[in-house]
This record gives structure tokens, C-alpha cells and sequence, in this order.
């Protein structure tokens, strides 16, 4: 996780207030003391720019069968086709 919070250029002190977490709390993430609630986990995801996948993959949390939101998208659209139709209600 130290490498993506490092990617948008945030100290760890940066980081917390970004999520409103402590700098401890922070250090734990990066150094696998611990797993963010999932509340915080969506922050996180928001300020790293990422999926919740790919930061449960920073924890190590098996997401194999997990669809990507691209891939699920595209399912639910092709199931529904008048998802991808809305403008003709009008």
C-alpha cells in the first residue's frame, strides 16, 4: 500500500487526513498489522485512485473471483438491453 499512497505523492500524514484516519493507523495498513474497515477502504480507494480490488489485492485478500466493475458492467448491460436504452423513454 506504501507504494500507491506514494504514487499520488501523500505522506503518511497526508494520507490519514485524506481518510480521516490516525498516522498510526496508516502505518499498520502499510506494514500488515492491519486491514482498514471497509468504510475506509473506500476512501482510500477514492484517494489512491484505484478499485477496492486492487487495494484488497495490497492486503493480500484473495479477489480472484471477484469481477472487475468494467466486466460486471458489461454483463449486466448486455442482460438488460434496455439499460443501454434509456434515451428512448423520452
Amino acid at each position: 500500500m506504501k507504494a500507491l499512497r506514494e504514487r499520488v505523492d501523500l505522506t503518511q500524514a497526508q494520507f490519514a487526513y485524506a481518510v480521516n484516519a490516525t498516522e498510526k493507523a496508516v502505518r499498520n495498513w502499510e506494514n500488515g498489522g492491519a486491514i482498514p474497515s471497509f468504510d475506509k477502504a473506500v476512501a482510500m480507494a477514492k484517494v489512491l485512485k484505484v478499485s477496492l480490488k486492487r487495494l484488497a489485492q495490497e492486503f493480500e485478500l484473495d479477489v480472484d473471483g471477484i469481477p472487475d466493475l468494467e466486466e460486471q458492467s458489461a454483463e449486466t448491460d448486455s442482460n438488460n438491453p434496455s439499460a443501454s436504452n434509456s434515451d428512448d423513454l423520452n
